[in-house]
């Protein structure tokens, strides 16, 4: 592993092979973009829970902030994706979360949206 400060924005540079069947990986990885990460808030900020929190981060999404920029439907579309069972509350809870409300206030049009994006799933 090397870490390079060029221009002032430091980098992770790793490399691994192997011999026979050549394995490659680069990884080039931002300092500056791994402390904004740090900085942001956890999911359970939004009132979700440990349990969603771990189903998020396991797809992908670690905050808040990427969370509400991604969108209740990607975030539940990849959810699905790793986790089969996933309902329709979900997506409920996700959208009420992303919007600072209880499921019980999110009005009955958008939780028909939400339901006929889910059913297409």
């Amino acid at each position: 592993m090397k870490e390079n400060d060029g221009g002032g924005m430091s980098n992770i540079f790793v490399w691994q092979g192997r011999r026979g069947n050549d394995i490659i990986l680069i990884v080039n990885i931002s300092i500056a973009a791994i402390r904004r990460r740090e900085n942001m808030a956890s999911v359970t900020t939004l009132g979700l829970g440990k349990t969603m929190e771990k189903k998020l981060h396991s797809v992908g999404i670690h905050s808040a902030e990427e969370l509400t920029e991604m969108g209740s439907r990607q975030a539940v579309f990849r959810l699905k994706e790793q986790y089969p069972r996933t309902c329709v509350v979900i997506l409920y809870h996700l959208e009420a979360a992303i919007r600072g409300c209880e499921i019980r206030q999110l009005e009955d049009a958008c939780k028909a949206e939400l339901k006929a994006y889910f059913k297409q799933l």
